[in-house]
């Protein structure tokens, strides 16, 4: 998780490749997101899903309502899999509205 991290704040900061890595991750509603971020969040979440042996993985980057840019990664092992995928759009979702702006 905390590579992703990385590589996702890296892509943020470099205009050589950043760009394209961002450009390429599907907005809510798109690609393996069609069924995710259908609200507000929508066009401000660009992520990428991933799931195999267990574990559920949503990385990307959110910009929330007041312009704060953030790159998450959530791998979550074990458990269902609906609940694992719930709990990320919810963090995510957090995440968009602001919730973690300071102040």
């Amino acid at each position: 998780a905390a590579s992703l991290v990385r590589l996702m704040a890296f892509a943020q900061q470099d205009t050589r490749w950043g760009p394209a890595l961002i450009g390429s991750l599907p907005r809510g509603g798109e690609g393996t997101l069609r069924r995710r971020f259908l609200g507000s969040a929508r066009k401000r979440v660009r992520a990428k899903t991933g799931y195999i042996n267990g574990v559920s993985a949503l990385a990307g980057r959110v910009v929330s309502r007041r312009g704060r840019v953030y790159v998450f990664a959530l791998l979550m092992n074990g458990g269902e899999l609906t609940a694992a995928r719930n709990t990320q759009d919810r963090i995510v979702a957090l995440l968009a509205s602001g919730a973690a702006d300071a102040t």
